[in-house]
This record gives C-alpha cells, structure tokens and sequence, in this order.
C-alpha cells in the first residue's frame, strides 16, 4: 500500500475479523472493525474508508443490504464482500449493489491485501475518468415527456442560461430532478458536471464535508477531500430535499450563497462558488418558515426562480405518452419484443390518481413489462389500488395473499435477483426481506 488508508471490516467470525485486522494493521492501514451493520453504519458517519470488507452474513443483517446502506454515505469506497456461502448469485447481487471484488473463505491474508488494493485503485479510476467525461463531453438532455410540463419548458428556455439559483417545488416522484437536469442541459453549463447531494439521505454532521469539502485535521480521520460546491466546478449543484437540511446548515448555505465563497472544513484559505444552484423540496416551506424550520432569508434566495412541478394526476393527458416511454424503456433494458397495449388498461391507468406521481408510473409499466407474457399487454393498477377509492374487485383475494402472490412473480422474473427485485417493487432490500422470510420460511 503507497499510503495510509482506512479500511472498514465487518466480520461476523471473531476469529476471522482479528486475523483480517492484523493482517490490514501489518500493512499499516488504520482498521474500523465490527460484526455489526448498526455499528457499521454508526462508524461511517464517523469516518472516511477507502475500503472495506464485507461479509455476507451478520448477526443484525445482511452484507448488501448493509453495503447499499453505506453507498450514499462512502461514494468512495472500494468494498470486497466475503462469504463462506459463495455463489454466483450472490456474486452478481454484491457487484450490482455496489462491490467491487468478491472472496470466499478460506483464503490467504495475501490474496486480501492484493485483492483490497486493486479494488481501491480501480475506484479511484473510475472516479477519475468520471471526472473526465464530466469535464470534457455534454450531459445528454433528459427527456420531459407531455405537453402538460410546456409552460415549464417555456420558462426554463428564459432562465436556463442565467446563474439565478431555482426552486423546483412538487410532491415526491414528480420529477423534480429530471426537470433539474433538463435546466443544466438548456443552460451552457451542459459539458460541466452535474452533481446532486439529498439533504434528507445524510446525516447532519456529514452535510457540511459533502458540501464544503475537508482538509487533513479537520477531525479525526478527516483527509484532503473536494466537496461538491468545488467538484461541480463551473456545472450545476442540485441540492434535493432541501427542506430537511438542519437549520445549522441552513446558515451556512445562505452565507455561501450571499457571499459566493466557501472554504474547506478545518481551514481559512476561501473558494469562489462557481456552479449554479438549483433545489428542490417536496415540502411547504412557507409553512416550515412559520414553524421555525427553515430560515425565511434562505427561502427567498433559494426561490429566485421558483417553479412548481405539478403532480401526474392534474397533468393526465400526459399519462399515457408517459407509459408508452417508459415501456420501450423497458423493453430495450430488459431485452422485450415490443408489444401493443390492451385499452383497457390505458383507460385504468388514465383515470388512477398516482399518489406515486411519475416514478411510481415508471416502476408499474416496468413490472407488467417483466410479468406479463401475452401478446397484448395488460397493465394492472398498483395492489390493492384502482382508480376509484370505492371499487372492489369481484374476485378479491385478500390483501396480504395479493402481495405475497406479486412479491413471487417479481421475483421469478427476476430470475431471483433479490436487489433487481426490490427495485423494481419500489422498496428497499431490508423490506423485501422481511417479507420474504414470511412468504419462504427458508429463506
């Protein structure tokens, strides 16, 4: 190892995990160690790892249920998933959620070293060529399909090019990134990066080193390290949920803003901010105002360009252009024969509310996609929903059976993808899970 790392081990054997830390210790890498996901979780608010080991099986959970828990929290970080239980599977479930390498026991305190430092090497080159194509080739222009978001688009052509920060306000699914996006490629800005930070995703305590960026002592474990204001450059910074941001952090925002300079956790050298800032929130923050959750001046340097994006269902002439999209979406990800749709099912989905809005359109349309095997495609409402709230289905089943049966036929689709799966019922693997324990007593 060229320098001094910190790794993150998370072994459930007491054996194993001491041999691990010796070995990583001997190498002169700074190891966190636990059989825990709850202590896991807990030390990566506390540190910055450049690796970890992860095994598949932990008392209070599961190894890639954990590993996309830490994803959002160590963008970073190479992870090797460990099992005594290898197989190809499972192999496929821990790269697609996000592992880099994978080890079955038994094996050599060699092979871990050489394996983790080839692991954190090919990261840190994916990171590096991301930054070059960010740098170096335009983002491609995300489609807002439906005439119902025109007015959007006319006001986007008027702003795009300027450097007023924007307010995107809406329910949650209603594309309030894409619209983000789309401004980023109207704007000028488009062959810069475009970064996006969810307030509602982080800790407190980890907002400030995701915006500002850190300097080796900052804190304990802190390392030279861009924040998103630097990296987005002369891009576009899209702050999500910026309604959950903590009033402390709100402060500091505005005062960047204000000022347009920031600096570095744990030094006083100032930063000119050169990206655009665009937000959005799926909350009233007027009404947050009122209550002393969010600062009034913040507000209204924020909102300098508001734009509402409205919910699916006061957009419906929208609906069915959008299911058409997003079904040859479908089939060209999933490798399906393009198919018409039953009319039936057109009307059904004209008429159905979409508390869910755009993305929970999107994850029904892929489901009956996967599913269904006819000629003609037939796109049933979410379970246990219709597009009235007084309807009931004459061959009612009840509802738990319903979801089991569902739960099953996604999952044979999927071909026993249990991440897959999960992603496409629109819940997280922790969820699915838990329910399947209940479905398939063996798992």
């Amino acid at each position: 190892m060229t320098r001094k790392y910190t790794v993150l081990v998370v072994e459930d054997s007491p054996s194993l995990r001491h041999l691990l830390k010796e070995t990583l210790e001997d190498a002169g890498i700074d190891v966190i160690a636990t059989s825990h996901v709850a202590k896991a979780l807990e030390a990566s608010e506390q540190y910055y790892f450049d690796g970890a080991l992860i095994d598949l099986s932990l008392p209070d959970g599961d190894g890639i249920t954990l590993l996309q828990q830490l994803r959002p929290k160590q963008p970073a970080m190479a992870t090797i998933v460990v099992t005594a239980f290898g197989t190809m599977d499972s192999v496929v479930e821990a790269m697609r959620a996000g592992a880099i390498d994978f080890l079955k026991k038994p094996f050599v305190p060699e092979e871990v070293l050489q394996r983790l430092q080839s692991a954190i090497n090919l990261v840190a080159l994916k990171q590096a060529n991301q930054t070059l194509l960010q740098e170096t080739g335009p983002v491609r222009l995300p489609e807002m399909i439906g005439d119902g978001l025109e007015e959007i688009r006319k006001l986007v052509a008027r702003v795009a090019s300027t450097d007023i920060p924007i307010l995107l306000t809406g329910e949650t699914g209603t594309g309030k990134e894409i619209v983000a996006r789309y401004i980023h490629g109207k704007s000028g800005r488009d062959a810069q990066p475009f970064l996006a930070l969810n307030m509602a995703a982080l800790p407190a305590e980890m907002i400030e080193s995701e915006l500002f960026g850190t300097v080796r002592g900052a804190f304990t474990d802190a390392r030279d390290r861009e924040g998103k204001f630097e990296a987005a450059g002369k891009g576009t910074l899209f702050l999500d949920e910026i309604g959950d941001m903590p009033l402390a952090q709100q402060a500091k925002l505005l005062r960047v803003l204000e000022e347009g300079v920031f600096t570095r956790l744990g030094e006083s050298r100032q930063i000119p901010l050169r990206a655009r800032v665009i937000a959005a929130t799926n909350h009233q923050l007027q009404e947050a105002i009122s209550a002393g959750r969010f600062r009034a001046d913040l507000y209204f340097r924020l909102a300098a360009i508001e734009i509402p994006i409205p919910p699916l269902r006061k957009r419906r002439d929208d609906i069915i252009p959008l299911v058409h999209h997003f079904l040859a979406q479908a089939n060209a990800r999933f490798g399906l024969a393009s198919r018409s749709i039953e009319p039936s099912s057109l009307d059904a989905l004209r008429e159905y509310s979409w508390p869910g809005n755009v993305r929970e359109l999107k994850q029904v349309v892929e489901r009956a996609a996967l599913l269904s095997q006819e000629d003609s495609l037939r796109i049933p409402l979410p379970v246990g929903r219709s597009s009235s709230p007084f309807s009931i289905p004459e061959d009612s089943l009840p509802l738990e059976a319903i979801e089991e049966l569902h739960i099953q036929r996604v999952l044979e689709a999927c071909h026993g993808n249990r991440t897959e799966t999960a992603r496409i019922l629109g819940i997280d693997r922790s969820t699915l899970q838990a329910k399947l324990k209940k479905i398939l007593p063996s798992t």
